[in-house]
């Protein structure tokens, strides 16, 4: 009952300050942005050939903590100069004063919604790609299956991520999901080049 309420209440507010479209971008953008991050982490390991479970698990963590504050960080700043900004022009264009009214409450919960769902969808796409290299380093099964699983990881998640985009934006989402995968063909295409340069 109570996370119900909260549940619409959040909802209501994301809707009065006009950022339940941005956030699902927001998401989206950053779990790609994650994908990406996570998948160049676990080549450096791989390139490295680092299978040390302590070295790439603090490691990724570490990258982890820093996505997610400068996600946090950056969406709430931008997002509340913006936030400032809408609301100023909605005073101008009534003549009122809405610093005490579910206006002004609007400004923080939406830009602290929108922050958090930032830096939340970072660390989910850096640990859901680094997940199958850590867990092949944790259990000493070799750097070769860690670097397979994490990239089929890599690429499932870029076609969930391209049906979210194509659904959200209303484009082809079959569309939508050959120019995620493509740029995400190009992303390994590098990696593997960068590999086959140092291997020599």
């Amino acid at each position: 009952m109570v996370i119900e309420k909260l549940r619409r209440h959040i909802k209501f507010i994301m809707t009065l300050s006009e950022t339940s479209g941005i956030a699902r971008r927001y998401f989206a953008l950053n779990a790609f942005d994650g994908a990406l991050i996570g998948l160049g982490a676990i080549f450096g390991f791989y390139i490295s050939r680092i299978n040390d479970y302590r070295v790439v698990f603090l490691t990724v963590s570490l990258i982890v903590i820093g996505s997610a504050i400068s996600g946090f960080s950056g969406a709430f700043i931008s997002e509340r100069l913006e936030q400032e900004a809408r609301l100023r022009r909605l005073e101008e264009a009534i003549l009122t004063d809405l610093k005490d009214t579910i206006h002004h409450e609007a400004i923080l919960t939406g830009t602290l919604v929108v922050s958090v769902i930032n830096s939340i969808s970072s660390l989910i796409g850096i640990f859901s790609v680094s997940a199958p290299y850590i867990l092949s380093a944790y259990f000493s099964v070799g750097i070769d299956v860690g670097i397979t699983g994490s990239i089929v990881i890599f690429l499932v998640l870029l076609g969930v991520l391209g049906y979210f985009f194509g659904k959200e934006l209303k484009l082809g989402t079959i569309r939508t999901v050959v120019k995620i995968l493509l740029a995400g063909a190009i992303a390994l295409f590098i990696y593997f080049l960068i590999e086959l340069i140092f291997r020599f």
